[in-house]
């Protein structure tokens, strides 16, 4: 069953994923970037077996193709056979959040809009310099004092 409240509330949080690295090793590599679908939890019976909270996440390719000219990687969905890969992993092996900027031409095609960009676009920039995490940490500033 999906946590209540966040059904659709990570829809659009992208998120680098990490399999191999410890904590420490972080800042060092991050591997692969993921948009969470669905964090939920197992019913009773399977939660003895399984600790942790799992996440549904859907795949982008590795940073593979770097663009010089923009100084950002750029990835695509990752796919298998015409369909999406796909995967359960647990919440713990999630690194931080990530911007992407849809790729396009000279002008941005029309009906996209900011709901929408991330599902139209084929291929998109990995943002270096802006993490999610600040917009937050900004915007709720006079809170954490």
């Amino acid at each position: 069953m999906c946590i209540p409240g966040l059904e659709t509330s990570f829809e659009r949080f992208l998120l680098i994923f990490s399999t191999r690295l410890s904590a420490t090793e972080i800042t060092a590599r991050l591997d692969l970037v993921a948009q969470v679908r669905a964090i939920f939890r197992l019913p009773a019976e399977f939660q003895q077996s399984y600790k942790g909270t799992p996440a549904y996440v859907e795949w982008f390719t590795p940073f593979r193709v770097f663009a010089k000219d923009v100084g950002m990687y750029q990835i695509r969905r990752s796919t298998h056979m015409r369909q999406r890969r796909a995967s359960i992993i647990p919440i713990e092996q999630i690194v931080r959040t990530c911007h992407l900027i849809p790729k396009f031409g000279e002008h941005v095609p029309e009906g996209w809009t900011s709901e929408n960009a991330l599902a139209q676009a084929d291929t998109y920039y990995v943002n270096p310099d802006l993490r999610i995490h600040d917009f937050l940490l900004f915007r709720h500033y006079d809170r954490i004092l």
